[in-house]
């Protein structure tokens, strides 16, 4: 943008960005992991409305996967839809090479999909702690040992990795939960570090308490809610919507420039 400024200044003319323009995803391919519903769909939804075609990855609910496709093709893109249990060992890789198939490449990398089970470090068992280990961590690393380096040949790329702000505010019930979201942003900040030169940007975006069905039963006891709120300087949840907007940025040529960085939106709840 800077380039272009003084380009318009050389010429005799300053003339205003066009921020409709900086944040367009045309051409683009993106694909969200666990896109089907909360803050993978809004997400969704924000990078096909800036005009990027999207796989819809889901685990388990094709219907729900379904209306998040119909909406991206309404609005004039593709959107195949792409099942996968990313618990499961081989099942990104396979992911990954779906999604360049039914797309021709992959340009934006989402990794939303997460298992987040409440429990302290002695409720955790050895079965948990590996479902949240691949769901969370092991499947966004073998995504992006898979697709990076493809971008980079084509010179550019995005990895957005949603993270928590647990990963830097821990409770003590989701120690599991907390680590791997930890583990993933330190992953984005050695993308960031090695594939810059190559075009390829990656950084972690980071919720506080968001209002999805994940987090319903936090509402169940009225006391216990309002406390929650009230920890929370904005002293209201997030919505998926709250989290999306930052997502598309850091996926178009207006956060070209921000990389390895670990982004709240959270309501200001993880300040000290």
């Amino acid at each position: 943008m800077a380039a272009s400024i003084a380009q318009e200044r050389s010429g005799g003319a300053l003339r205003l960005p066009d921020p409709a323009r900086t944040f367009r995803l045309d051409g683009r391919r993106a694909l969200v992991t666990g896109a089907s519903r909360g803050i993978g769909r809004a997400i969704a939804l924000a990078l096909a409305g800036a005009g990027a075609d999207v796989a819809v990855h889901y685990h388990a609910n094709r219907d729900a996967a379904s209306a998040v496709a119909a909406a991206i093709e309404a609005a004039g893109c593709r959107a195949p839809i792409l099942q996968a249990d990313l618990s499961r060992r081989g099942s990104a890789a396979a992911l990954a090479e779906a999604a360049i198939g039914a797309l021709g490449g992959v340009d934006i990398l989402v990794l939303n999909a997460a298992e987040q089970r409440r429990m302290t470090l002695s409720q955790t068992t050895p079965d948990l702690f590996d479902l949240q280990l691949d769901t969370g961590f092991r499947s966004g690393f073998e995504l992006c040992a898979a697709l990076v380096p493809v971008m980079a040949q084509r010179g550019f790329g995005r990895v957005i990795a949603i993270g928590s702000v647990q990963a830097r505010r821990p409770n003590p019930q989701l120690p599991v939960y907390a680590a791997m979201k930890a583990a993933l942003s330190n992953v984005m900040r050695n993308i960031g570090k090695e594939w810059a030169p190559h075009g390829v940007t990656a950084n972690t975006v980071s919720p506080g308490l968001i209002d999805t069905d994940r987090n319903a039963e936090l509402h169940d006891d009225a006391a216990a809610d309002r406390a929650l709120l009230d920890r929370i300087p904005a002293r209201r949840a997030g919505t998926a919507e709250d989290v999306a907007p930052l997502v598309l940025l850091l996926a178009s040529e207006a956060g070209a420039y921000i990389t390895g960085a670990d982004l709240y939106v959270d309501g200001g709840l993880g300040l000290p």
